[in-house]
């Protein structure tokens, strides 16, 4: 398993404008919503590979099937991704497979801070930072 730490460089955390009742409105994550590292593992035996993000706390994970090959674990209160499992995916689709993946939990995010953590969680998944562990 390799863990790789990471940085604010790293997480291009996005924030949200928005008004509520005519008044500016900036969202943004909490400490509790950001990773600060991830870890990559593959089973060769499963065929799979999985990231785990590493948050300053610890809540349990929920499975969500996004697909046949693809499952999410999110935390049961915060719905942040908790984990990503790709299941028998070539090297070079893995980045692409999450990404698309994570684009569908966006689509169906009913929070804000769910909205953001997955904006951030692609852009994580997306960095040069990462390529290396796809290989």
């Amino acid at each position: 398993m390799d863990t790789i730490q990471l940085d604010p460089h790293d997480l291009f955390a996005e924030a949200e404008r928005t008004f509520t009742r005519g008044v500016p409105v900036i969202l943004s994550l909490s400490a509790f919503d950001v990773p600060r590292s991830v870890s990559v593992e593959r089973d060769s035996a499963r065929h799979t590979l999985r990231l785990t993000f590493q948050y300053v706390d610890n809540e349990e994970a929920v499975a969500e099937t996004v697909n046949p090959d693809l499952i999410v674990w999110l935390g049961k209160n915060s719905k942040k991704v908790l984990a990503l499992e790709v299941k028998g995916a070539p090297a070079l689709d893995i980045q692409v497979r999450i990404v698309h993946g994570v684009d569908e939990q966006l689509r169906r995010a009913t929070k804000d801070n769910q909205r953001l953590n997955y904006k951030l969680i692609r852009n994580v998944v997306s960095s040069k930072k990462l390529e290396p562990l796809f290989a």
